[in-house]
């Protein structure tokens, strides 16, 4: 009967213990990033930046590549929405008459972010009107 009595006092005084101070610091840290976490998301959900792609071409560099020529760009998003397929567009004219074009593919360029890529022509870009420009993209 003791044995019982004894074991029933243990476990109440198991119930009755506080965790370590370091634990509950822990524990209360836990809570208040995924309090804020939660509050940033709410924030974007309700708040945040859902305007359309805004897609910027910029030339980086022009260089002979032996057979051919490569443009390297940087493509920016300036929009809220993140863009898939986007279409880069570049085209060569003289005097208003387009004698070269060229595209690629860029996978996707999300909001507020850039990706870089490259374009080959096979006559040189320095002699030439040179313009790049997106010319397409979808949402995903």
């Amino acid at each position: 009967m003791a044995g019982k009595h004894h074991h029933v006092e243990h476990h109440k005084y198991a119930a009755d213990r506080q965790p370590p101070l370091w634990e509950r610091i822990v524990a209360g840290l836990s809570v208040l990033m995924v309090a804020c976490l939660l509050g940033y998301l709410f924030y974007q959900v309700i708040a945040g930046d859902h305007s359309p792609p805004d897609i910027v071409v910029e030339i980086v560099e022009i260089r002979d590549n032996g057979d051919d020529w490569l443009v390297t760009f940087e493509a920016q998003n300036l929009g809220g929405e993140t863009a898939s397929g986007v279409v880069i567009t570049g085209e060569l004219s003289r005097w208003g008459i387009i004698t070269e074009s060229t595209d690629i593919t860029l996978d996707f360029i999300p909001a507020k972010s850039s990706r870089r890529g490259g374009l080959f022509f096979q006559h040189d870009p320095r002699k030439a009107d040179l313009a790049l420009a997106p010319s397409g993209y979808v949402l995903p």
